[in-house]
């Protein structure tokens, strides 16, 4: 018995396109690249569920005999590092930046109105590969403060889950069908496993159609194998090598657009994308989502910043609005000021991220007030659109 490691675990993430989960289950189905679609990450989680319902129509005991199969629901999340490539014009995580905001032109995402999925996959090789097609993202969230690496946190749901373990064969053939010395569950729909010394096997491992018994797999397509033979989760082939450097929190600038604004000293700043998804999972004869809706986007954040005269003249914008007696050229009708925000994470030429948000409005908080230490104010804010799909810009890899 060997122990499963967290360090020794490998993140790979690739696009669907605007099919989901294509050829699940068939000898065709996507694979991974391993230079490509790998991803350093700092955690990921994948939450299978099935609905167990107690059953409760009338019977003459109290005891619970049976139970009754629902819906399959698939969660997931990811949080990795704000990691530029070097000489390369989107990061290895792309698909989840794209998939969330909706499209992405060279080096640029920008938000859509349709929303693609992707297919991710943890492995630890050897022993475990855990797999999801049909993801949608529901939320991506950008986190930046001080001296701290640049955060990027993704989450939402999928379609399908295969979940692979390891075995041993049980026969020797040249079928479709690979006999197992028990426990066929280890390799569920999905699963790409690899067969030791099997002959002319496939560069990307044997797609797994389904079982059919406790000691048989169907795969896609036939395998020649022998009995007595390992029977592990695939690993792609190459190298799983490093994607970029961290960028941090001392690099980079923040900027309010308007006149008279000053240089504020930012301690954090904090970015939530929520594309509200209305999964389809209530339609009959289906286990689980067949499609999912996206419904109205919201785009919204927080600026933190140690109080100065600066700082205070962006909170007070959130205030000229309530003073329609002063603005007597206007009618009294309340002001409301919507400056533009624009950030860099990072500072080295080539490797810069740039956040552009033509519109927000500030929103309102506490000015919090410490015992002694500095005043620290918050400036939350709300992105706005002024055309369709126009509140957000992430362009990646940037000179300036």
């Amino acid at each position: 018995m060997s122990f499963m490691l967290g360090r020794e675990a490998e993140f790979y993430i690739k696009d669907e396109g605007t099919t989901p989960k294509p050829n699940f289950g068939n000898s065709s189905q996507l694979n991974y690249a391993r230079a490509s679609n790998a991803a350093r990450v700092l955690s990921t989680s994948m939450d299978f569920q099935l609905s167990r319902e107690d059953r409760v129509d009338t019977r003459r005991s109290r005891s619970l005999f049976e139970r009754v199969t629902g819906k399959q629901t698939i969660t997931w999340s990811v949080e990795t590092n704000m990691l530029p490539r070097s000489g390369s014009d989107v990061p290895n995580i792309s698909p989840l930046i794209e998939n969330a905001m909706g499209q992405v032109s060279t080096t640029t995402y920008s938000l859509a109105d349709s929303l693609k999925t992707c297919m991710m996959m943890r492995l630890i090789p050897g022993q475990l590969r855990e797999e999801l097609f049909g993801c949608w993202v529901e939320e991506m969230s950008i986190s930046a403060s001080g001296g701290d690496p640049v955060t990027m946190s993704f989450s939402g749901g999928a379609m399908e889950y295969a979940l692979t373990g390891t075995g041993t064969t049980n026969a020797t053939a040249n079928s479709t069908t690979v006999t197992i010395t028990g426990d066929a569950h280890q390799f569920q729909p999905g699963s790409r496993i690899t067969i030791a010394d099997q002959t002319s096997a496939p560069t990307h491992g044997n797609v797994v159609v389904g079982s059919n018994s406790d000691t048989t797999t169907i795969v896609g397509a036939a395998a020649n194998y022998a009995t007595g033979k390992a029977i592990t989760p695939h690993t792609p082939a190459n190298t799983y090598t490093v994607h970029g450097t961290p960028v941090t929190g001392i690099s980079g600038t923040v900027n309010f657009g308007g006149a008279g604004v000053g240089v504020l000293n930012v301690t954090a700043i904090d970015l939530t994308l929520t594309n509200n998804i209305k999964e389809l999972g209530d339609e009959f004869g289906e286990k689980g989502t067949s499609a999912f809706i996206p419904g109205f986007r919201s785009i919204s954040g927080t600026v933190s910043v140690r109080g100065t005269s600066a700082a205070l003249l962006q909170l007070t914008r959130r205030y000229k609005g309530l003073r329609p007696t002063i603005f007597e050229s206007n009618g009294g009708l309340p002001v409301i000021e919507q400056p533009s925000l624009v950030v860099n994470f990072g500072q080295t030429s080539g490797s810069i991220q740039t956040l552009n948000i033509p519109v927000i409005e500030i929103d309102f908080a506490a000015i919090e007030i410490p015992e002694s230490e500095e005043v620290v104010i918050s400036l939350p804010f709300t992105a706005l659109a002024t055309s369709s799909n126009n509140e957000m810009t992430l362009a990646w890899n940037q000179t300036t």
